[in-house]
């Protein structure tokens, strides 16, 4: 039987080929470190990981934009960008001397979201790597694989899966391909969602993007959806499905899970994956999805690992100038404009996502 692949897939960042490593080496000591269940195998002998590597569609935009800023973001307005927030960038550009402001790894998220020559091929490129590491599985039966992506990738898969899977010529076959579990960490899919690649008046809440046992009904079989509420990107992102969002069943049989909490970790990287995958909160629930078994870590460890957690990760308390520091992008982040957001995304990247 085909083991079941995991494929990482990354937010912002000048990552190469091979960044998941560490990712995968974090998962594999996580759910190991848990005792086996009666039956249970280790993870090398459960799941494979694979990763998506998107970040050479960006490169290009940023050699542009330092050779002629002004152009590169009249390119930005012409495809939705408002028009103050092109003047505000370019004013940012110049006040902080030329093209390095604009160069910043944040300003992917603007590219994704306006940019057609740049989100048409990466989403491309999603779809072209998971399917040919899925060809591998034994010709006619199902696929079992899941997603996990964190900041700009949440919103990549998001809409790359809902051009697979939504009815319609020449969606995949869901009862082939349909993803067992995707795991969208600091999620900004709907702050980042755009009409023109979903359809009109098609955001998150409504796309086919949603979990549902039946692949005729949904695009996934679970979704979780995690924010540190520390997280500025994540608050900016504020990823809160209508309870109109599923059917009953759907909600009676717990497709979905929203695996929100609060903590600055000791390093102060509120916004990380790995740091995103450390917390409890988010991992145990996370390999009892994976597993299928909701047995598979007992209350009792899953309680030891948040006190363990905790212990080693306390909340600095109000005064402590990281925290207040940290709150106060929170509140900047907090219904920011695409300009706003750029900044707030910079500074994350730069002093708490190290």
């Amino acid at each position: 039987m085909s083991k079941h692949v995991i494929f990482f897939v990354a937010g912002v960042g000048d990552d190469e080929k091979g960044w998941s490593k560490g990712l995968r080496a974090q998962l594999e000591e996580l759910f190991d470190s848990y005792p086996l269940p009666a039956g249970g195998q280790p993870f090398a002998e459960k799941f494979e990981t694979a990763e998506i590597f998107y970040n050479d569609f960006f490169d290009d935009w940023r050699e542009r934009v330092a050779a002629d800023a002004r152009s590169a973001l009249d390119k930005l307005g012409g495809e939705g960008l408002p028009s103050g927030a092109v003047e505000k960038l370019f004013e940012l550009g110049i006040a902080a001397g030329g093209g390095g402001f604009l160069r910043t790894h944040a300003m992917d998220a603007l590219q994704y979201r306006f940019l057609r020559l740049v989100s048409e091929p990466v989403r491309s490129a999603f779809e072209a790597q998971v399917l040919s590491r899925l060809l591998d599985t034994e010709f006619g039966t199902p696929a079992r694989w899941s997603v996990i992506a964190h900041s700009l990738g949440t919103s990549i898969v998001h809409d790359a899966l809902h051009e697979m899977f939504a009815p319609g010529p020449g969606a995949k076959d869901g009862q082939l391909y349909q993803p067992y579990a995707v795991a969208m960490l600091s999620n900004v899919s709907q702050l980042l969602h755009n009409e023109r690649v979903l359809g009109a008046g098609v955001d998150a809440y409504s796309s086919f993007v949603r979990p549902n046992r039946e692949p005729a009904l949904g695009a996934c079989r679970y979704f979780l959806s995690s924010g540190n509420r520390f997280d500025p990107i994540a608050v900016a992102g504020n990823f809160k499905p209508p309870e109109s969002w599923l059917p009953e069943t759907a909600k009676v049989q717990r497709r979905f899970r929203s695996l929100d909490f609060d903590a600055i970790p000791k390093s102060g990287n509120v916004h990380g994956f790995r740091e995103y995958l450390a917390h409890p909160g988010v991992h145990v629930p996370l390999i009892r999805i994976l597993t299928g078994d909701q047995d598979w870590i007992s209350d009792e460890q899953e309680n030891a690992a948040h006190e363990k957690y905790r212990a080693a990760n306390a909340l600095p308390g109000a005064n402590d100038l990281k925290r207040r520091a940290i709150e106060e992008l929170d509140r900047r982040a907090r219904g920011a404009d695409w300009a706003e957001l750029v900044v707030v995304w910079k500074e994350v990247l730069e002093n708490f996502a190290s």
